[in-house]
């Protein structure tokens, strides 16, 4: 759940910034986008057992994470959501 937000907000702002970019940025974030749909695609149809196949959607899904982040206009949000993703890795890795 902590990856799915950042991930949707992220996206939201990119379609809100898309005027204001480059033709060849807004080319880039489309094709990030289906980049990312066709690598779910292939993961969800090859039903191997192993997490090999995910490294393939860490690039775009990170891309669409950080914009979370980084187009926000309030910055105390992502502050608040860095620290909670943050302090849930730490207590996943460390405490349980």
């Amino acid at each position: 759940m902590l990856l799915i937000i950042p991930f949707i907000v992220g996206g939201y702002f990119v379609q809100n910034n898309l005027n204001k970019m480059l033709i060849q940025v807004r080319k880039s974030w489309s094709l990030l986008l289906v980049f990312l749909i066709v690598a779910v695609v292939v993961i969800l149809i090859n039903k191997a057992n192993s997490y090999e196949n995910w490294i393939v959607t860490a690039v775009p899904f990170a891309a669409f994470h950080a914009s979370a982040y980084f187009y926000s206009s309030n910055k105390i949000i992502p502050h608040l959501l860095h620290w909670l993703c943050f302090s849930f890795v730490i207590i996943m890795n460390y405490l349980l």
